[in-house]
């Protein structure tokens, strides 16, 4: 793994508490990379590597906060987090005169470019990356607690409970988990729902077919343990590229986990073969 220290620039980019991000760089375009439930900044070893690797390339580094961040992820939503991220965006374009930005999701950070380019558009976005694309539906499915936990949700929503907390998952960070995202994560078709593998072709486009209008990269390691055993990587990716439109290209990372841990130099080679075509 590379050095994770980077050098660079500490900035807001909106009002709220979590609003900082950290530009590393000089480039005038901008890949801004978007991690999952419970990731912070530099949440992978490949974030610090594709930095590095950018240095003279014309692209700089953005890691970003955003409310849902760390053990915000249990209160926030996808709407909530593709807000923030126009506001960072905004912030490239009017303070950095960015060129050109990729937005570069990692897990639930997938959920949030496709939600961003569904709600906010496409301008100043030259293209987008989905690293690890999963389900957390059916991730979530595997865990005894969930359907007790999703019938509690359900009930406390019915009663105008949505935004009470219903548990702490301590399985993954402690994080306080109200019910509205429980029946988001766990729910079929819920509002996090949109990569899943028992999903039609038809139900696919709809959730993600915006992507159609950039350039997307989608990226999936084949050890990926978030994934359960039953659903075949294989089969599944092409299924997503051809939902997110004719721009869509894909990679199987042969030894990739969830992060790519180990497999840095892989995801990064991926990322400036695809940079250099957007």
């Amino acid at each position: 793994m590379a050095d994770p220290a980077l050098e660079g620039l500490l900035f807001r980019y909106g009002p709220g508490a979590a609003h900082t991000a950290f530009l590393t760089g000089s480039g005038d375009r901008h890949v801004v990379l978007i991690g999952g439930l419970s990731n912070g900044l530099l949440f992978a070893g490949y974030n610090a590597a594709l930095a590095k690797s950018l240095q003279s390339s014309g692209w700089a580094v953005v890691l970003t906060l955003l409310s849902s961040s760390l053990k915000g992820w249990g209160i926030a939503c996808l709407d909530q987090d593709a807000a923030e991220i126009k506001l960072l965006t905004q912030t490239l374009t009017e303070k950095f005169k960015s060129k050109g930005i990729v937005l570069a999701g990692h897990s639930t950070g997938c959920q949030d470019v496709v939600r961003y380019v569904t709600k906010e558009g496409v301008e100043n976005i030259a293209g987008a990356i989905l690293q690890a694309a999963v389900s957390d539906r059916e991730w979530l499915d595997g865990r005894p607690e969930t359907k007790a936990r999703l019938k509690q949700a359900e009930d406390m929503i019915a009663s105008g409970k949505g935004e009470y907390i219903a548990y702490r998952d301590f399985d993954i960070d402690g994080a306080p988990i109200c019910a509205r995202r429980c029946v988001a994560l766990a729910k079929l078709g819920g509002d996090d729902d949109m990569f899943s593998s028992d999903f039609s072709d038809d139900m696919l486009k709809e959730k993600i077919g915006a992507m159609a209008s950039i350039p997307t990269l989608i990226i999936q390691g084949l050890e990926d343990e978030t994934v359960p055993a039953s659903v075949d990587k294989r089969a599944t990716l092409p299924r997503l590229a051809k939902a997110a439109g004719p721009h869509a290209i894909t990679a199987f990372v042969e030894h990739g986990v969830h992060d790519l841990t180990g497999c840095e130099e892989e995801y990064v080679r991926l990322v400036k073969d695809f940079l250099a075509k957007v």
